[in-house]
């Protein structure tokens, strides 16, 4: 039938959409990586590996358990019975949400690049246990932590 036709041209379409955005994924990681001097730079890699999951997730883990409704569906005469038209569009709308998912990444991801959009480093003075003990911190040792975790990332992505 041609909604059968038109479900196989779109699953077609959207395994080589699923290679093409894994390839071009990759590609994105190396060049953010590579590119020290993009201010944004951390934020940019870590949408790219959001994107890359909704990828491997939508199309590698959803598109197995849809193609064997379909062949289950095709075996039976071309007809799924309701049990199997709800998991079908179960499966469908899941795998719907992680596209749009991925392709509202790829629009912030495009809008990170475009305006330079700067971090910043929390640089807060360095105060003993005992000041920061009076300034009502139970546990400063556990400030100066914090910090340093926090500050990690940025410095390590910041332009020499």
């Amino acid at each position: 039938s041609d909604r059968t036709l038109a479900g196989t041209i779109a699953g077609s379409l959207f395994r080589a959409e699923a290679w093409l955005s894994l390839a071009c994924g990759l590609l994105l990681l190396a060049i953010f990586r590579a590119d020290t001097n993009l201010p944004s730079r951390t934020a940019c890699i870590r949408i790219v590996i959001g994107m890359l999951l909704c990828v491997v997730i939508g199309y590698f883990g959803l598109q197995p358990f849809m193609a064997e409704i379909r062949s289950a569906a095709a075996q039976a005469g071309g007809v799924m019975d309701e049990a199997m038209r709800m998991r079908f569009g179960v499966l469908h709308g899941v795998a719907s949400l992680f596209y749009l998912v991925q392709s509202i990444a790829a629009i912030v991801l495009d809008w990170l690049k475009a305006n330079q959009i700067q971090h910043y480093i929390n640089e807060n003075p360095r105060l003993t246990d005992d000041e920061l003990f009076m300034l009502g911190y139970a546990q400063p040792e556990y400030i100066h932590r914090c910090y340093r975790g926090w500050n990690a990332p940025s410095r390590m992505s910041s332009s020499p």
